[in-house]
């Protein structure tokens, strides 16, 4: 059995992660002591990492709770996985789409910066109401 600390040592989650973690259900509550520590064992400090690495991965809180159940089966369904995992390519080539707009507007905002003018092309253009080149017409990352 391992106390919080060492249970985020070991799986590299940090103290708060853990307990967000267990208050959405993602890992069971630990035991707890008399004076009410909780204590974890091999299996949840297995869980932790196996969250840390999909959250490593950028999987969303949702896909990782399905990622989860698929795990705790005893006849782990490679097809479900494989939807998951399908979708999140998408939403991770989405948001490098997003990002790759965003860094091109950026980039084209600069060029027009003159640091001899005392109007700045790049502030101008984050002012502006309208969508430009930052404004990707959507969130810049699903996670």
């Amino acid at each position: 059995m391992f106390t919080i600390g060492a249970a985020s040592r070991l799986s590299g989650v940090h103290v708060e992660t853990i307990r967000y973690y267990e208050r959405e259900g993602l890992i069971p509550a630990p035991q707890r002591s008399a004076a009410g520590h909780r204590y974890f064992d091999d299996e949840a400090v297995a869980t932790l990492k196996f969250i840390a690495h999909c959250r490593a991965a950028r999987f969303s809180i949702r896909d990782i709770r399905s990622l989860l159940a698929l795990r705790s089966q005893t006849d782990i369904s490679c097809a479900d996985g494989r939807r998951i995992g399908l979708s999140h390519v998408q939403a991770l080539r989405d948001a490098i789409d997003s990002l790759t707009r965003l860094e091109e507007g950026l980039t084209q905002a600069l060029k027009n910066c003159d640091p001899t003018r005392s109007d700045c092309a790049m502030i101008r253009e984050l002012e502006r109401d309208k969508v430009g080149p930052f404004r990707s017409g959507g969130p810049v990352s699903p996670f």
